[in-house]
């Protein structure tokens, strides 16, 4: 067969395949959400009718962990998770165990989206509340830098991660500081925030640490305060192979 036709040949079957394909996901189904719709929804949350379908859906489900894979889900829906009232069980699932998402198995450790989730078994706060509290924090996740040993770079930089809010208000850093010392620097903006406190998880392989930041005034630089955690070579095993940090103010009724 020469070259010409060997090529007619391909595009005919690849022609036939594509004729044959299914026109549809062969698991969707006509109450599915359309795609972009997914898109929206996982930022916004689903109507009550919606959740009613996709927590049953094994196609809802799977696009979700699919969107999840580019986009891993945000602090409110992993606050629903841990308080039992998602509608995406199983997308999760497969976003831990199948993906094996780091930054979410870390993020589930946290005492802080525990201490929310519990506020919703509870009734002790609205989700209205709870959103709020969510929206105040900041997190982020960073992998650490193996210390120096035997299979280890005779150099490495020093470890530092940092998360800014969206809209600015507030900033966290954890860093390897000169001394050798692990600190959390936040600061924020508003001068009037001074003498207010900043709570900072940070969770990795063991045990967390937790520290409440007091915030003070820098004059025409709004408020910042610092922790020590300790010697970072001392907590780098505690903390892993890697480590998820989350910040938040700590407003006058959140601790009620």
């Amino acid at each position: 067969m020469s070259d010409k036709n060997l090529v007619r040949a391909l595009h005919a079957v690849h022609a036939l395949d594509v004729q044959q394909a299914p026109k549809q996901h062969r698991l969707k189904t006509p109450q599915c959400p359309s795609l972009p719709h997914f898109a929206v929804a996982l930022q916004q949350g689903w109507t009550p009718e919606e959740g009613a379908h996709v927590t049953g859906c094994a196609y809802c489900q799977t696009i979700t962990a699919m969107e999840w894979r580019m986009a891993c889900p945000g602090l409110l829906t992993l606050v629903l998770h841990l308080a039992g009232a998602s509608y995406n069980v199983q997308a999760m699932q497969h976003h831990l165990e199948d993906d094996a998402c780091r930054r979410c198995q870390r993020l589930l450790q946290s005492r802080w989206l525990h201490a929310l989730a519990q506020m919703i078994l509870t009734g002790q706060r609205t989700l209205a509340h709870v959103q709020a509290l969510v929206d105040a924090t900041v997190a982020t996740f960073a992998p650490l830098q193996a210390l120096v040993g035997a299979f280890a770079p005779t150099t490495r930089r020093p470890f530092q991660a940092r998360a800014v809010h969206p809209d600015g208000s507030l900033t966290v850093t954890l860093r390897e500081a000169t001394d050798g010392n692990l600190v959390v620097h936040v600061e924020t903006p508003d001068p009037g925030k001074s003498g207010q406190k900043v709570r900072v998880e940070v969770v990795g392989e063991g045990e967390p640490l937790v520290a409440e930041v007091i915030l003070e005034a820098q004059g025409a630089y709004g408020c910042a305060g610092l922790h020590i955690f300790g010697v970072f070579a001392e907590l780098a095993p505690r903390l892993g192979a890697d480590c998820a940090v989350l910040a938040t103010l700590i407003e006058a009724d959140a601790s009620q």
